[in-house]
């Protein structure tokens, strides 16, 4: 079966072990290859317009069209799909520790992540996906009066308070 998609094509083939890659350089030239390709492929849409009248027939209409090309992320799941490594942390995990690894993974993480914050600033990508994706949370902390906590804590009762308690409710019933 012929692959034809092209990203499908760049992909290491899930069957078989993944490739290894014997240098931080090695991982490190596989990663700028897969975000040239990236760059190069962006996603493409039609984009419909308004209704306009056609030059030739007064009385017909034509919708117009536009293809749009928008950027796409850099994600590191694809990246991994790209690569042959299966399981990102389990790779990091082992890997982590041979000289310049250390460094280069991170450096990956830190480019997948700061490309998808940038394009969610700037209205590229979903805000609140890219959120999801790299684990960050919008927290408002909501305080009571001069700062104090919003419920204050519950007090043990004195034995006696407690007494006084139960002899109220019972009156009560």
């Amino acid at each position: 079966m012929e692959i034809t998609n092209p990203m499908l094509k760049e992909m290491a083939s899930p069957i078989g072990r993944p490739p290894k890659y014997k240098t931080a350089q090695a991982l490190w030239d596989k990663f700028v290859e897969y975000v040239e390709h990236v760059d190069a492929n962006p996603w493409k849409t039609v984009v419909k317009g308004k209704s306009q009248r056609s030059a030739n027939d007064a009385g017909a209409k034509a919708m117009s069209q536009s293809e749009q090309l928008l950027r796409r992320p850099y994600l590191l799941r694809e990246f991994q799909l790209y690569a042959g490594i299966y399981d990102w942390r389990v790779y990091k995990a082992n890997n982590e520790h041979r000289p310049g690894f250390r460094t280069v993974l991170r450096a990956i993480e830190l480019a997948c992540e700061s490309n998808q914050v940038s394009g969610a600033i700037v209205g590229e990508f979903k805000e609140n996906i890219v959120a999801r994706l790299n684990g960050i949370v919008d927290r408002q902390e909501v305080t009571g009066k001069d700062g104090q906590p919003l419920m204050q804590q519950p007090r043990e009762l004195t034995r006696e308070e407690a007494q006084e308690l139960i002899r109220k409710l019972n009156e009560e019933t």
